[in-house]
């Protein structure tokens, strides 16, 4: 999937048109959103109505964290400090607060206008840059990529509640696309912020290893190093720095035991483990058994892409599909927010099935029991009809988690195949 066939040029479309379509699709996909909620306000107050406010996860925690982290440097900037404690429910690395730290200056209004747009701008990325990536695409592929973005749960959720889910993929999207046009040590940058974010992109690195990329390996690990510890130690001390990250860790302690089975997470035993207990299975009784299950599956499905890509049998492509469905099957504050990977990963699906080299009826059934009913469960539409438009009960009923698990089984087939023919994955 690295070189064009000759019968898939006549589709490809030039960069120019595919963004005229694209934003043709972009502007189709707002009608649909505005004719559902009418205004950004009704959008914060009834998508989630957990805390109907717009940009509620900056308004609460890291918009406090930014405030505490400027006024270390300026003490001025404490008069934007709400009152109690700014790291509460703060579980992330030191660079967000940083990378956030000239928003401390405004009111918690008027950064969230700047948030919002940084927001706006990384959800472009999620919509236009895939179907740029992969030129050899027919073109209603990378269109219909575009729609499933523009109208997909995660990607809503991630900016109705401000979180960093967007932002963390669209790094990562454009360090694996500069990577492959020769900008290598860029790309490394960009990864490695991307994990001093958010540190799931981590799992991101496999690929070089696998390949013995030895200095794009390096130059993600000086960037992540820089941001996760140089930058806050030059700006704060040490002192102040490892106490941001006891802070930091004792928060992450305490959502691991508040959110354990909370209903809302997608995370995998939890998602499972209430679907049993649907059939009259107790929850605590299947809980355990199926944390093993969710590592296994996530243990299979790496080590199946490390021998494809050892046999020249997958590219940067399968490996960003393959990874960026793993992390949300082991960690257990898995909001409908970790999935904004969905959309992209299932457009990757359909165009692997079509270019499989299967018989027909295979591609058929795989298409049918993977790709379509994924794509289905991730769309804002199927949460109005089956959620009444509550994402909160969305959420519980799992279907994020059943959609990861789909596409997931779906590429692990097609890797399977391939390793097994690689005269087919060579067509």
């Amino acid at each position: 999937m690295t070189t064009p066939r000759p019968k898939d040029r006549p589709s490809a479309v030039t960069t120019r048109l595919l963004l005229l379509w694209q934003s043709v699709v972009l502007a189709l996909a707002f009608v649909v959103l505005w004719s559902i909620w009418g205004s950004l306000t009704a959008f914060g107050e009834r998508f989630d109505a957990t805390h109907p406010i717009l940009f509620c996860d900056f308004d609460r925690h890291f918009h406090p964290v930014a405030v505490a982290m400027l006024s270390h440097l300026d003490p001025s900037a404490a008069a934007n400090l709400p009152p109690g404690n700014p790291f509460l429910g703060y579980f992330y690395p030191p660079t967000t607060g940083l990378l956030l730290m000239p928003l401390g200056y405004l009111p918690v209004a008027s950064a969230k206008v700047v948030y919002g747009a940084l927001q706006f701008a990384a959800a472009l990325v999620l919509c236009l840059l895939p179907a740029h990536l992969i030129r050899e695409r027919p073109a209603w592929i990378g269109l219909g990529t575009t729609a499933l973005t523009a109208l997909s749960v995660p990607v809503l959720q991630c900016c109705k509640w401000g979180q960093v889910s967007t932002p963390s993929l669209a790094l990562v999207l454009l360090a694996f696309a500069l990577d492959a046009r020769g900008r290598q040590w860029l790309a490394a940058g960009l990864l490695g912020l991307a994990i001093a974010i958010k540190l799931w992109p981590g799992i991101f690195v496999l690929p070089f290893v696998v390949q013995g990329r030895w200095r794009f390996l390096i130059g993600t690990a000086v960037s992540t190093v820089s941001f996760l510890l140089l930058l806050p130690i030059a700006l704060f001390g040490f002192d102040v720095t490892m106490a941001f990250y006891r802070e930091a860790t004792g928060q992450m302690r305490l959502a691991a035991e508040v959110w354990y089975a909370d209903d809302g997470s997608q995370y995998f035993a939890n998602a499972v483990a209430r679907w049993l207990s649907h059939l009259g299975i107790p929850f605590a009784t299947t809980r355990p058994l199926l944390v093993p299950v969710a590592f296994g599956l996530v243990g299979g499905a790496v080590v199946l892409l490390a021998m494809a890509l050892r046999r020249g049998v997958a590219d940067r492509a399968w490996s960003l599909a393959v990874l960026a469905c793993c992390p949300a099957l082991l960690v257990v504050t898995s909001w409908l927010n970790y999935f904004v990977h969905l959309p992209l990963v299932e457009g990757f699906l359909v165009l692997a099935i079509l270019q499989s080299g299967h018989r027909r009826t295979s591609r058929a059934i795989l298409l049918v029991t993977t790709a379509v009913p994924a794509m289905l469960c991730t769309d804002i539409l199927f949460l109005q009809w089956v959620a009444g438009g509550d994402a909160r009960r969305f959420a519980a009923q799992g279907w994020l988690a059943a959609a990861n698990l789909l596409v997931l089984v779906g590429l692990c087939v097609l890797l399977a195949g391939r390793l097994s023919c690689p005269r087919r994955a060579a067509n």
